[in-house]
Order: C-alpha cells, then structure tokens, then sequence
C-alpha cells in the first residue's frame, strides 16, 4: 500500500477496534505493531515464540535500537530465540 492508503487502513482498524470487537492482523510489516497492536503474538516455524503485549515485546530489541526499528529488532531476537541481558 501506498503511505495514504496505509493510514486510511490504519484509521479503520482503530476505528473497529472496541471493548465488544477484537480485530486480528496478521502483517509482515511488524513497524505497524507500535502503533497499532494492544497484544503481538509471534510464529516461527509454526511455533509460538512469543505472546503478550506490544511494550513486552518491544522490550526484547536491544536498547541502543533506534525508535523506528523496535519492532523488527524485537521480531528478530524473538524469532531466533535470542535473549538479552537487561
């Protein structure tokens, strides 16, 4: 998508979003999970490598990551089983 056509769908999934209506989003594009997701769960190979909240799993990049790649730094540490040391 383009960047207006992702924000008018980014808009949308907030808008459906409720206390009554959960929304499931399957992406490729984890920078989206910052923004948007209350809860990421992670699939590798079929398994789950993580569940629980956006700020949990953000925590898993490592801390000098700069802002705009949080999201891919913790997809990568979680998808390949890595750990840091805190």
């Amino acid at each position: 998508m383009d960047p207006t056509q992702r924000r008018v769908f980014r808009d949308l999934i907030l808008r459906l979003a409720t206390d009554e209506v959960r929304v499931l989003m399957s992406t490729h594009d984890v920078a989206d999970l910052a923004e948007e997701a209350d809860d990421v769960t992670v699939l590798t190979e079929g398994t789950i490598t993580f569940t629980g909240a956006t700020r949990d799993f953000l925590a898993h990049a490592p801390a000098d990551t700069p802002e705009g790649r949080r999201a891919e730094a913790a997809y990568t540490n979680v998808s390949t089983g890595r750990t840091l040391s805190r």
